[in-house]
């Protein structure tokens, strides 16, 4: 941020040194103190630059370029309130002056006010498409103000501006991943005890390969909706990954009863059909799902049989009944995949696209949009749906799933963000469904990465990552530093190999990655608050007092931060303090240990009524499922 300021400045109203020479040449005039403000700013003196500043508006307090410049200096020292009331009144004035909306909208979203900070940014834009900055501070404004369909409008502008398209995919991947870990943080605090969180922690337990885990959070997502479609098929998917194939059958039969054409449903018994080697059966089964939805099987031509052995997939391919159609060409396209002969599996792929596209498209048959999504019939479901005048909630949820079934997820994901419009809370289902749709549109962009820049530092970035979350923090680490030797300057990597130490309490290497990236990017609030976590862990109370207090001036919506420099003023015993951090931080407190710190602080404070709720929830959090598992689920919440 401070290299775009300094080339705002750089280009800053020649015109205003011509306007000041009334007000004198010397060293103590109008046109001397402006222009020694603008190159004191330029050479990063910022505090002198300010000083500079306010003595020209001593001089002429009209002169609003001087207090635009002053506003921009007091927002790079972390001055917002002053950033903000300076800047409101240049908008007032001169409102031509285009970079004094983009810091005032920074500045408010800064102080906590997403939504007073809309309307400047927007009008920063209108001025200026193409700035990234106030389109990614806009987004951050529409996700704070829970307008999640904004915030994805705003990350494929974003997108769409930047021409480095390896940098392009890799960041608009992040963002999606930020977007998926606000509606899944919230979805578990907001509703922990909602079938919908069940299956959701289930879902991320499977991502981290925990399966015994995962399958008890999909039989407690049963026990509290046992006829939701969709759960016995994602159980007995993991029941079978397992390697309890009839207990996955059971499952998978069960889910038939609640929606015969589930087509999960029916691959997964294609899938133990070719296990046991009865190849007829399975093509039947594949039938059953080209016959309702053919574009399914093309979509899935390439999943895994795991439980297949490359030889025996060769010799199921050769037993296969000698038909063409669908059917048979999705088969053979998976078999084919899983013998590593991907010549002929494309192949088939191919000839499975032609059948396809000779495929007559579903008709509506008179049916109403319901009865449509619940036959299958996806698109004429969505035609129906798109065709009313209006759409409900279960209409946007209902095209949602649809789009998801037809493979056009970034569709799904905008129907599902639009579900979530107008309610404070959390919507649950939309919640669930938008998450499942982002982390798909994530790892596509991801592919993408790998695709367009192969052996990159970035690819080795995006191969740390998914070792992280799968708890396999040595083969992360090894990543992290093979990224950096192809980048030693980018401190985002140094930082991120610093948390990974600081997880594992490897506190002398944490320190070191994280005083590199520091040494990169010493305004980083990400890294300050790492290296404040660092010293809260060897308990240096003023150490790690000082790194988070000043990553949170930098940076006051940084909430995750607030939580470690409350215990550290707890342990310094500045209990008033500590108390105010931790009621801010309470709301990312997943499993308890957030409120129980803040139980002491009230303890000692003599809050007694406070502390006793603040234990009882801490108490309540600790005993939800999701504190069993928490080692798994930290790779997915915001780290605190």
């Amino acid at each position: 941020m401070k290299r775009v300021v300094r080339i705002l400045l750089a280009a800053c109203l020649v015109a205003t040194v011509a306007s000041a020479q009334a007000g004198g040449g010397g060293a103590g005039g109008l046109q001397a103190r402006f222009l020694a403000g603008q190159e004191a700013m330029k050479e990063g003196r910022l505090p002198q630059a300010a000083d500079e500043f306010r003595a020209a508006l001593e001089l002429d307090p009209s002169l609003a370029e001087a207090r635009a410049n002053l506003g921009l200096v007091l927002f790079l020292q972390g001055q917002y309130a002053e950033t903000v009331r300076h800047l409101e009144r240049v908008v007032a004035d001169r409102p031509e002056i285009g970079v004094a909306h983009l810091f005032l909208g920074l500045g408010r979203l800064k102080l906590g006010q997403p939504s007073e900070a809309i309307p400047a940014l927007e009008r920063s834009l209108r001025e200026q498409p193409g700035n990234l900055d106030a389109r990614r501070a806009l987004a951050a404004c529409y996700l704070a103000t829970r307008d999640f369909a904004g915030a994805l409008r705003e990350y494929k502008a974003i997108f769409a501006a930047n021409e480095d398209k390896a940098d392009a995919w890799y960041r608009l991947g992040r963002d999606y991943v930020k977007l998926m870990t606000e509606l899944a943080g919230g979805l578990v605090v907001g509703q922990p005890d909602s079938v919908w969180a069940s299956r959701l922690g289930a879902d991320m337990l499977g991502l981290s390969a925990a399966w015994d885990a995962a399958a008890q959070y999909y039989e407690a997502a049963l026990g509290k909706q046992p006829r939701l479609p969709g759960l016995h098929s994602s159980l007995a998917r993991v029941l079978l990954i397992a390697g309890d194939a009839e207990a996955a059958e059971r499952h998978f039969q069960a889910e038939l009863e609640i929606d015969p054409l589930s087509e999960a449903a029916w691959l997964g018994l294609v899938e133990i059909r070719l296990a046991e080697g009865d190849a007829a059966a399975a093509l039947k089964m594949a039938g059953v799902v080209w016959s309702s939805n053919p574009s399914w099987l093309l979509a899935e031509s390439a999943f895994p049989l795991r439980r297949i052995p490359p030889d025996a997939a060769l010799g199921l391919a050769a037993r296969l009944p000698r038909v063409d159609g669908g059917p048979s060409r999705f088969l053979q396209a998976a078999l084919y995949t899983e013998a590593g002969d991907g010549e002929r599996a494309e192949l088939q792929r191919s000839l499975l696209r032609a059948e396809l596209d000779r495929t007559p498209a579903p008709q509506a048959g008179g049916l109403s949009a319901e009865q449509l999504c619940r036959s299958h019939r996806y698109l004429p479901c969505v035609q129906a749906l798109q065709a009313q005048p209006t759409l409900s909630r279960a209409d946007l949820l209902r095209i949602g799933r649809a789009y998801i079934a037809l493979g056009r997820v970034e569709q799904a994901a905008v129907a599902f963000t639009h579900a979530m419009k107008g309610s404070v809370d959390p919507v649950p289902e939309a919640s669930y469904w938008a998450v499942r749709a982002l982390r798909r549109l994530a790892d596509e962009c991801f592919r993408q990465v790998e695709v367009l820049a192969p052996g990159s530092w970035r690819v080795h970035q995006l191969r740390a990552e998914a070792h992280r979350q799968r708890q396999d923090d040595d083969q992360a680490v090894a990543e992290y530093r093979k990224a950096i030797a192809l980048k030693p300057d980018e401190p985002e990597l140094h930082g991120s190999l610093g948390l990974i130490h600081l997880l594992n309490n490897d506190y002398d290497q944490a320190e070191a990655a994280l005083h590199r990236a520091l040494e990169l990017d010493a305004s980083s609030p990400r890294t300050l608050y790492l290296a404040g976590r660092l010293h809260v862990a060897r308990q240096q109370h003023a150490e790690s007092i000082r790194y988070l207090e000043a990553a949170l001036r930098l940076d006051p919506n940084l909430v995750e931060a607030r939580p470690s420099l409350g215990r550290a003023y707890l342990r310094a015993r500045r209990f008033d303090e500590a108390a105010a951090q931790l009621e801010q931080g309470a709301a990312l407190d997943y499993y308890g240990d957030i409120h129980y710190s803040l139980f002491q602080a009230y303890r000692q404070l003599g809050r007694l009524d406070d502390a006793k709720r603040a234990l009882e929830r801490s108490t309540a959090l600790r005993r939800t499922s999701f504190a069993r598992d928490r080692s798994k689920f930290d790779r997915w919440m915001p780290s605190e």
